[in-house]
């Protein structure tokens, strides 16, 4: 399986890090920590197969600006046991999506359906694979020490994402660039 993803600022990537501590102190038995890797992130899109020189021809061509994000809320798909942080809707962000989505299209790389244009929930993830009662426990414990987060994306990146049955294990990066400054 692999991605291309958006990466933070020094600050804000140590700031979601934390909420990643705080997670794994309230559901100790599944946590990001244990992913080999794992960096903060927003997946822009996720596909299970793809050719690496149509991922790095990709990122290549997302030529986009460093951009303010803000994340105001706490979420969670329950059905993966997923905890996010769910950023404020912004032109940047729905803009880089939708190119990434147009050039995998334009490679021939399908994209699972989560991500596809009109089904795409932006997050950053803080807690994964946490069973109901984890999820529970960690929403319940963020919810009451968190603070919106604001930052920069600045980054952008394809991952290979590593299985070992059905627990993801390692992220292997695979080809990153730094976006040109905001003016």
């Amino acid at each position: 399986m692999y991605a291309i993803e958006l990466y933070f600022d020094d600050l804000l990537e140590c700031e979601v890090r934390s909420l990643w501590q705080l997670v794994a102190q309230a559901a100790p038995s599944d946590t990001l920590q244990r992913v080999a890797h794992a960096r903060p992130h927003i997946s822009l899109a996720v596909c299970d197969d793809a050719r690496v020189e149509d991922l790095c021809a990709v990122v290549e061509a997302l030529d986009d600006k460093t951009f303010p994000i803000h994340f105001s809320v706490i979420g969670c798909f329950p059905p993966s046991g997923t905890l996010f942080l769910g950023p404020a809707w912004s032109v940047p962000l729905a803009a880089m999506h939708e190119k990434t989505a147009h050039h995998l299209r334009q490679r021939g790389v399908p994209i699972l359906s989560y991500y596809e244009p009109g089904h795409w929930s932006p997050h950053a993830t803080i807690g994964l694979e946490l069973s109901p009662d984890a999820l529970t426990n960690a929403f319940d414990t963020v919810i009451r020490q968190f603070t919106s987060l604001k930052g920069w994306v600045t980054h952008v990146g394809a991952v290979e994402v590593i299985y070992e049955g059905r627990r993801h294990v390692n992220t292997r990066s695979v080809f990153s660039k730094e976006l040109a400054p905001w003016q």
